[in-house]
This record gives C-alpha cells, sequence and structure tokens, in this order.
C-alpha cells in the first residue's frame, strides 16, 4: 500500500507496455527522472489491463522463474542442478502449449511463404498487404513437445548427472529458436553488423545458449554420479524381474 520509489529502471519497450499496463488499472506513476519512477497503487482497480501487457516478451516470465528457483534452492538448501532438470520438462510442456496463444492471437508469425501448412488471416499483414506466412507458433510448439518426449525417455533410462537435462533443454531449444526466429518478422536487432549481415538479438542469444549447452555435455561427457547409475540399474532390475514373472 501507498507510494513506492523505483530506481535504475531498465529503458526497454517491455517496462513501457508494463507501465501502460499499471496505468489501465488507475496506478498513479509519476517520473522522477530517466531511471527513477514513483508508484502508487492505492487506487489500483483489478480489470483488464489492456492490449499492452499481451505484448510484453515471455522471455523475461522464463528468466524470472530461474532466477525464483535459484533463490528458493539457496534458501531451502537444495541442490539447483537437479531442480532445474525437473523444471526444464516443465518448461518444454508449457511452451509447447503456451505457443498456441500466437495463434490465437495471430502473432509473431514468420516471413511470406507458400508451404501448404501456411498460416493467412487478417492480421498476417506484411508490407500493408495481407499475406500468408511461416506458422512459427506451431514449429516451436512441436519442437518443444517433441523435446520433452526425448527428454523424458532420456531422463528415464539415460541420464548419468545432476543437470544433463537442463544441458540438453539449452541445446535443443537454443537450436530451435536461432531457426525460427530468423523467419520471424518481429525481432529487434543487433546495433552493428556480423560478417556484413543483420543479425537479430534472439538468433545470437539462442546461438549463445545453444554453445553453453553443447559445451558443458562435452566438458561432462564422462561424468557418472552414482545415484543415477543406480537407479538405471534398479529400473533394468525391475524389467528383468517382469519378463522372468511373464515367462513363468
Amino acid at each position: 500500500d501507498g507510494e513506492c520509489r523505483i530506481e535504475n529502471i531498465p529503458q526497454i519497450s517491455d517496462v513501457t507496455l508494463l507501465l501502460e499496463g499499471m496505468a489501465d488499472m488507475n496506478a498513479d506513476i509519476r517520473t522522477v527522472n530517466r531511471t527513477t519512477m514513483d508508484i502508487n497503487c492505492r487506487g489500483l482497480s483489478y480489470r483488464d489491463p489492456g492490449a499492452a501487457m499481451g505484448e510484453i516478451r515471455a522471455s523475461y516470465y522464463f528468466i524470472g522463474a530461474l532466477l525464483g528457483g535459484f533463490v528458493m534452492a539457496k534458501i531451502q538448501k537444495q541442490k539447483f542442478l537437479p531442480i532445474l532438470d525437473i523444471t526444464m520438462m516443465g518448461f518444454l510442456i508449457g511452451q509447447g502449449i503456451g505457443r498456441w496463444g500466437n495463434f490465437m492471437n495471430q502473432e509473431a508469425f514468420g516471413a511470406p511463404t507458400d508451404l501448404p501448412w501456411r498460416m493467412l488471416s487478417e492480421n498476417t499483414i506484411v508490407n500493408g498487404a495481407v499475406t500468408a506466412v511461416h506458422p512459427c507458433f506451431l514449429y516451436e510448439s512441436l519442437w518443444c513437445l517433441l523435446g520433452f518426449v526425448i527428454l523424458h525417455f532420456f531422463g528415464k533410462y539415460r541420464q548419468r548427472y545432476a543437470g544433463q537435462i537442463f544441458y540438453l533443454y539449452m541445446a535443443w531449444y537454443g537450436f530451435e529458436r536461432m531457426i525460427v526466429e530468423g523467419l520471424r518478422m518481429d525481432s529487434l536487432y543487433l546495433p552493428f553488423k556480423v560478417f556484413d549481415m543483420d543479425i537479430r538479438v534472439s538468433q545470437a542469444l539462442s546461438a549463445l545458449i545453444m554453445i553453453i549447452g553443447i559445451t558443458m555435455l562435452l566438458v561432462n561427457i564422462k561424468k557418472e554420479d552414482p545415484f543415477y547409475a543406480d537407479y538405471r540399474r534398479k529400473k533394468s532390475g525391475g524389467r528383468h524381474q517382469s519378463k522372468g514373472k511373464r515367462a513363468h
């Protein structure tokens, strides 16, 4: 309740959109300087915050969830990597389903295409004209759901150490985003060229995530945690026993 002052506010579009949404809900927002604001939510009304909130990029929710998990792991004195392994499975399912929100809103689509699975609606506008475009939401949804299935069975039968699922997720998802972002029409670009080419910020970040994931997998290629080795032996022993009972 009451007024609070927030300092060191980054100058990014998502902050502007968030402030617009708060203003739509009757929050009193006063700018002190370029990076400082006073916000009073005493008169806040719980109504639709408007279209601005739907335009905030989901990547910030992703980062927030990771940071929140890290803090909770530290508070409860738990190992963070096993938590990440479990969390990544939830991310894949959530991203696979959540991307259909882009379809419902007819947003985040790709470049024009004449492929049989192209997407076309009154909102798929390119250069001022309604155009058939790549359904980027579908590519990412299918990739994430396939990744969930693959990593689920890998974790069940092949995982060797804590963090391996997380590193595989980084490589798997980073590769997909690096490719699909190249089809998007609404991306931000780096302020400089790389080999005389314009590179999207999200592509560069996705490539970095993929490289880190692959590097960590290679660094730990010989790592074997006794916990996971015992787990696999128990799973294998359970299958052999069930086969023996059926044979009798």
